[in-house]
């Protein structure tokens, strides 16, 4: 999917992408947020999905239960510079999500690039998740666009 909206020749300038249940993970998050872009799935299995904090210490008293992990900011920032680079070989066709993210995925250990990847999609759904559970706002939005969609496949 996102080679696709990388790839989109309209006059049109895609900004977020809807999409229900399948095909979302922490790389992906992380790819759309760091090409400019907001991914916007419909989770089904909400709670079963883990929300990482960036503090151990701090506690969050309504949030407490509901936080599974820590994000690792430090290798965020360690490779963060490849991350610019990656999202910027995506921008200008250098090379294809698909084939980027089978490859970072296909390691049987992740290099530090993928492990970057996959704190700052951590990061980035978590405040999703947080944004979609808080405002009915952002629920209704993206059914609104789902609904769209099969309405005009159909």
């Amino acid at each position: 999917m996102l080679d696709e909206i990388l790839d989109n020749q309209t006059e049109l300038e895609i900004l977020e992408h809807t999409t229900d249940t399948a095909g979302y993970t922490e790389i992906v998050f992380a790819l759309f947020d760091l090409l400019g872009l907001r991914f916007s799935p419909r989770i089904k299995d909400l709670p079963d999905q883990s929300l990482y904090r960036l503090n151990k210490q701090v506690k969050y008293q309504y949030l407490e239960p509901l936080l599974k992990g820590t994000i690792n900011t430090k290798s965020i920032l360690a490779n963060y510079d490849d991350l610019l680079r990656l999202a910027g070989s995506l921008k200008l066709g250098w090379v294809t999500a698909s084939l980027i993210i089978s490859k970072l995925q296909g390691y049987t250990r992740q290099n530090s690039l993928t492990r970057a990847l996959v704190e700052y999609g951590r990061l980035i759904k978590t405040l999703f998740i947080l944004r979609y559970l808080l405002s009915e706002n952002v629920r209704k939005e993206i059914n609104l666009q789902l609904n769209k969609g099969g309405n005009y496949s159909a």
